[in-house]
């Protein structure tokens, strides 16, 4: 593609609901990760994957904080983001454990779900 096209993917991107302009971006970021791993040592082909999929969680998290109450998402963050005892986070949100894994299943699956709605499966990044 030319670069025009390019600028113009780029320029749709903060519309979060413009799911297709993701979907492009996410293809070639994709095939971007396929030709740095061709010319890449391993150990930046690994770094280049782990930063796309921190900016495609960064994206998703967006999505998913908006769609969920204020508390669900803290408990979400506070254990699975900020790795606090889920045990620790109940009891100073005055709540049952069992609701803190509640919501951060919840939303992890959310993001899961979005994420792979755009890229795919990518399990075998977690294996390399």
């Amino acid at each position: 593609m030319d670069p025009e096209t390019r600028e113009s993917l780029i320029a749709r991107l903060p519309d979060h609901a413009d799911t297709a302009a993701w979907e492009d971006f996410v293809q070639l970021s994709e095939s971007m990760a396929v030709l740095h791993a061709q010319a890449a040592p391993p150990d930046s082909d690994r770094e280049f994957q782990m930063a796309l999929r921190r900016r495609a969680f960064r994206w998703a998290a967006r999505r998913v904080r908006q769609s969920v109450n204020e508390s669900t998402w803290e408990a979400f963050a506070r254990t699975a983001i900020e790795c606090q005892s889920p045990g620790e986070v109940a009891r100073q949100m005055g709540v049952d454990v069992g609701v803190v894994y509640l919501a951060r299943s919840r939303v992890m699956s959310r993001l899961k779900k979005i994420v792979e709605g755009v890229s795919g499966d990518w399990s075998d990044i977690d294996s390399s």
